[in-house]
């Protein structure tokens, strides 16, 4: 029997500050909804014999919660009563994901545990890691160092906060674990979390800041997830590798294709009970090329700054 859990957490409120790259906040949740539809039965195609999930503190509208019913998914009602912070603090929905797994962790008794972002494809069986987690907790390193100002940035808040070393910057989008890791590793974030609190410190990083000096403080059981998943950018910053085919990862992440290939993904599905072949896939992601719209945007600055210097 396979006793593993994949599930999205999401959380919404339209008094709490949102995610940075939505800026619709009327429509937000019907773009988050269609995205996590996507992420969700695409983890149940590829790994039909695991349990997927979505844990949220909201009512799920019929629509989608019918879809998602039909298609194998589970709904879990959780409320966001842990990992808790002010309405205008940054990123403050970001940190539902540790109260999701709280709460998964707690009251379902699965081995193992995955979770993602909101906006991802999954393209592979998640299988294939669970070898992993009998020695390893998975977080995704960004590789992101020195050279890059979002690190600097954190490096500075890890500094106040009283870590004098250069650690690791891991993404919020994926975590794998057993059963036990997952119960020391949430135990470690809460320690984290209240260690903020005591301090009135505040991150603009969201729950990466404490999932990043969780595993700071767990560092032998940490493994970078990388070889599972990837970051792709694909707007006007465009940054991504050929691993979606090329020793091809389960997990696609695409932050920049929530209003993009998201909701075309779902509109897809929705209208052929199937997502379309992988290549087509990456095509619609804009894997394999960037976006028309991101040429014309830097072909137009390119012209204007020609004139300009004229």
């Amino acid at each position: 029997m396979n006793n593993n859990l994949f599930f999205v957490p999401f959380a919404f409120d339209e008094a709490k500050a949102t995610g940075a790259n939505i800026k619709n906040r009327v429509k937000a949740p019907d773009i988050y909804l269609k995205g996590l539809c996507v992420s969700l039965i695409s983890a149940k195609r590829a790994t039909p014999d695991m349990d997927v999930a979505l844990v949220s503190n909201m009512n799920i509208p019929a629509q989608y919660e019918t879809l998602l019913s039909k298609n194998g998914v589970l709904i879990f009602i959780e409320p966001f009563d842990a990992f808790v912070f002010e309405d205008t603090y940054r990123w403050c929905l970001a940190f539902y994901k540790l109260c999701a797994l709280e709460k998964m962790v707690a009251k379902y008794d699965y081995d193992h545990y995955f979770y993602t972002d909101a906006d991802v494809f999954v393209q592979k069986s998640l299988d294939g890691i669970i070898p992993e987690l009998k020695d390893n907790i998975l977080l995704y390193d960004t590789n992101y160092g020195l050279y890059v100002k979002d690190y600097l940035h954190l490096a500075g808040e890890f500094k106040d906060f009283g870590i004098t070393s250069y650690i690791t910057h891991y993404g919020g989008e994926f975590f794998a674990a057993s059963h036990e890791n997952a119960e020391k590793f949430i135990a470690e974030c809460k320690a984290v979390y209240e260690e903020i609190r005591s301090k009135n410190f505040v991150t603009e990083s969201g729950d990466e800041f404490i999932i990043s000096i969780a595993a700071y403080r767990m560092k032998p059981v940490i493994k970078n997830a990388g070889a599972y998943i990837f970051r792709f950018w694909t707007g006007d910053f465009y940054l991504v590798s050929t691993c979606y085919r090329y020793h091809e990862v389960a997990v696609l992440h695409l932050p920049g294709e929530k209003n993009g290939a998201l909701l075309r993904l779902y509109r897809y599905f929705c209208s052929k009970n199937r997502f379309p072949q992988k290549r087509k896939v990456h095509r619609i992601c804009h894997l394999t090329r960037k976006p028309i719209q991101s040429k014309l945007k830097g072909l137009a600055k390119i012209i204007l700054g020609r004139e300009r210097a004229q």
